[in-house]
């Protein structure tokens, strides 16, 4: 049940993400592939499209009352918000600093909540309501119940909002403002220090869900890389084949020239990049991973230029050395 929420269109993913703005999943360009659905979306196609780009502005989400919210979440912590990062097209970072965790694996002192603009309908019910960055105040600090979203495109790992759960000292709501003692099977006090010790108390040695999408690769290093990657090859891209402007890939049909680890059954595969970071009909080592009919990155310092720069035999002496 959880799978279908979605707080934040994002990419369609393929990769990454794309399309609904509450919790999700991403989807591979291959239909048969949704191991890492993303950030959003669960009607994500864009990568089913020659060139995909956001158009949908409404997006409909499953009701989840604010415990089944909980128990969904990966993470549940206090944040204070400190102003936007960055915008993809719809969707928008936001920074936040953590003040207190209650739920989930270790955070980063900073981390990024995607949000987008759009009109989000729940299903079944009569509630719908806008989100947005403008939702936040600077300075603010919420309790949030997050999922957090990882893909080997992104430049930092994101978290969606369940429930467009937001709980400060002076208000404890959800999903179109109503109430959080509303969507609450126990929960019958707004108050801040209620809610945190009825959070505190429910989410207490629970163990969190995996975090949606693919993990990958962490330590960029080049040995470490090539010692951990399935799949080595020297590739020239040949044809573009579209790609997904919010989440800055593009896919290319490419010729294989050589395997250097691993095996590759056929003499063009469909891989997908970080947009702009390879040209047609120019070689490169590339680091992969099979995800259906495509393959995709294995870390983020999986593109080599190989002309020129003797990178072939670099990593070639590397792979003997296993």
């Amino acid at each position: 049940m959880t799978k279908n929420i979605s707080f934040i269109l994002l990419l369609a993913v393929t990769v990454t993400c794309i399309c609904s703005c509450s919790g999700s999943q991403e989807q591979y360009p291959d239909e048969s592939v949704n191991t890492e659905q993303s950030v959003l979306s669960h009607k994500d196609d864009s990568f089913n499209q020659s060139d995909s780009t956001f158009v949908e502005t409404q997006t409909q989400i499953m009701y989840l009352s604010f415990e089944e919210c909980l128990s969904a979440a990966t993470h549940v912590v206090s944040a204070t918000y400190k102003g936007e990062y960055e915008t993809h097209g719809k969707y928008k970072d936001l920074v936040f600093t953590v003040a207190e965790q209650y739920k989930g694996t270790e955070l980063p002192d900073e981390f990024h909540l995607r949000v987008c603009d759009q009109t989000v309908i729940v299903a079944d019910t009569d509630i719908g309501y806008s989100t947005s960055a403008d939702n936040y105040e600077p300075g603010e600090t919420y309790l949030l119940v997050l999922e957090k979203h990882v893909s080997v495109y992104y430049p930092y790992d994101l978290y969606l909002a369940y429930g467009n759960i937001k709980i400060t000292n002076d208000t404890a709501v959800m999903y179109d403002g109503s109430s959080i003692t509303a969507h609450s099977n126990k929960l019958d006090n707004s108050s801040l220090n209620d809610v945190i010790n009825y959070v505190e108390n429910y989410v207490k040695n629970s163990v969190p869900p995996a975090a949606q999408g693919f993990e990958f690769i962490r330590n960029s290093t080049l040995d470490h890389v090539v010692d951990n990657t399935t799949i080595i090859a020297v590739v020239t891209p040949t044809e573009y084949i579209g790609g997904s402007e919010n989440n800055n890939t593009s896919r290319y049909l490419c010729t294989v020239n050589e395997v250097i680890k691993g095996s590759i059954n056929d003499t063009d595969i469909k891989i997908i990049f970080v947009t702009g970071s390879v040209e047609p009909d120019c070689e490169y080592v590339v680091m992969l991973e099979e995800m259906g009919t495509y393959y995709i990155l294995s870390s983020q310092n999986s593109v080599h230029d190989a002309v020129n720069t003797g990178i072939i035999q670099q990593v070639k002496d590397m792979v003997s050395v296993d």
